[in-house]
């Protein structure tokens, strides 16, 4: 007597079918998990980088997209904007190196992951992590002096004074309001930790460039990584998609050349 279907398969794990392909990037989309197969999904050391790969680039694109947004823009709005989103975005860049610093062994030798390794441990990208690490640490998320860098006095003390607006608006509106003198303290204080006889103003300009230039490799890096744990994992049998057309929207990541006029 043959042995029925249901008896074969009884005890055995049923290999699930791929039903998404890969999204049109012209239309607004998006994957769904399916909730019948969290199971499967929240001990899976793949699914877990994912996620964390997830977190960074949330908070990466966050700050990249107040950059970009105001980068060409004078009003005092714009240079709030863009140079307070700078140092968050260089914050959130050192943190994101820090995360991948404890990289397992399975995702550290992946070929996909070859392009964020050299940023989070080259040599050529040492300086750059020092850069990140500066603005972090007086800039990037802390709002006091610690008591072993008094960086307000110092970078007061240096400072031409004549140079620098106090304070402005656009107009009468609050959210315009910007108290200027403190970002140009903090990126001064940032600044003479790097400026070996150098104009403080040249080196400001490179630490820009330099975070601006980075933090779209790694987002980009980050982004393709991505994907292929994706494809590692077979994603398509985990998620379901739908998508709309938005021609207006696009996923590209947003690309910054000009700081504001000082």
């Amino acid at each position: 007597m043959p042995v029925s279907k249901k008896r074969k398969r009884a005890g055995k794990v049923v290999k699930k079918q791929p039903v998404v392909t890969a999204p049109d990037l012209s239309q607004s989309w998006n994957l769904k998990l399916k909730p019948s197969q969290m199971i499967y999904l929240k001990n899976d050391p793949d699914f877990l980088m994912m996620v964390k790969m997830g977190r960074m680039l949330n908070a990466l694109l966050f700050a990249m997209t107040s950059v970009a947004q105001f980068a060409k823009s004078d009003t005092y709005l714009a240079k709030r904007q863009y140079r307070r989103g700078l140092f968050v975005l260089a914050g959130y860049l050192h943190e994101s190196i820090n995360v991948l610093k404890a990289t397992e062994t399975r995702h550290l030798t992946m070929d996909s992951f070859v392009p964020l390794r050299k940023i989070v441990f080259n040599p050529e990208y040492k300086k750059t992590r020092e850069y990140l690490r500066a603005i972090r640490n007086v800039a990037g998320f802390h709002l006091a002096d610690s008591a072993e860098h008094e960086n307000t006095k110092q970078a007061l003390s240096e400072l031409d004074l004549s140079a620098y607006v106090l304070m402005g608006a656009d107009n009468e509106d609050l959210v315009s309001y910007y108290f200027e003198l403190t970002d140009i303290l903090d990126m001064a204080a940032i600044s003479s930790q790097f400026k070996d006889e150098r104009d403080p103003r040249d080196v400001a300009h490179e630490i820009h460039d330099t975070v601006h230039k980075v933090a779209q490799e790694f987002i980009e890096a980050a982004t393709h990584f991505q994907v292929a744990l994706a494809k590692k994992m077979e994603l398509g049998e985990y998620v379901y998609g739908h998508g709309r057309k938005r021609p207006e929207q696009t996923n590209e990541v947003p690309e910054v050349t000009d700081a504001p006029t000082e």
